[in-house]
């Protein structure tokens, strides 16, 4: 269950892990869900690209609500989760940690998951993480697939234990 997302592993504690978060009622997470799968197809409608919110869970992120541009790749809701340090939806979540823990977490990445030459180093992901904390877009030119840029902004949502980030996943060639 734990591997699946239905439960989370911290040290010696088990919580409900963020497919679990996706169920059941009136919480300030299925709250934040709801807000979030309408911010996120109203945005993909403007832009007719794809847009998505993730939330930090330990060392990963979970895709919380999504919607899906027009002939983007698919992005399921589904709170699967995936590296922090992989995308820039994923550093603005690494905001929200202490510097030290951010930092350790991204000493770790493994920097062969990206475009080779598309990152120059851990560094460069810690201003990206720095950037998110001053409350800035973090931005993303082709690191993970060349073909495709991502933009990305902290949420900040009153209630909820960690944040969510918002991120909008497009054509490179749109994202100027």
């Amino acid at each position: 269950l734990v591997e699946a997302g239905w439960l989370f592993r911290d040290g010696d504690k088990v919580a409900l892990g963020a497919k679990s978060l996706t169920l059941g009622g009136a919480t300030p997470q299925r709250d934040a869900i709801n807000q979030a799968n309408e911010i996120v197809r109203i945005i993909s409608g403007i832009t007719m690209m794809s847009c998505f919110a993730t939330q930090l869970y330990g060392e990963q992120q979970a895709i919380m609500a999504a919607a899906q541009g027009t002939g983007m790749p698919v992005i399921a809701a589904d709170g699967s989760q995936y590296p922090t340090y992989v995308t820039v939806s994923g550093l603005c979540l690494l905001a929200a940690l202490p510097p030290a823990e951010a930092d350790a977490i991204i000493g770790a990445a493994d920097l062969s998951t990206f475009v080779p030459g598309a990152v120059s180093g851990a560094d460069e992901l810690k201003l990206d993480v720095a950037h998110a904390r001053a409350g800035s877009i973090v931005v993303d030119r082709g690191r993970a697939d060349p073909a495709y840029g991502c933009v990305a902004r902290v949420w900040d949502i009153e209630g909820l234990s960690t944040p969510m980030s918002l991120s909008i996943l497009g054509p490179l060639v749109r994202m100027d």
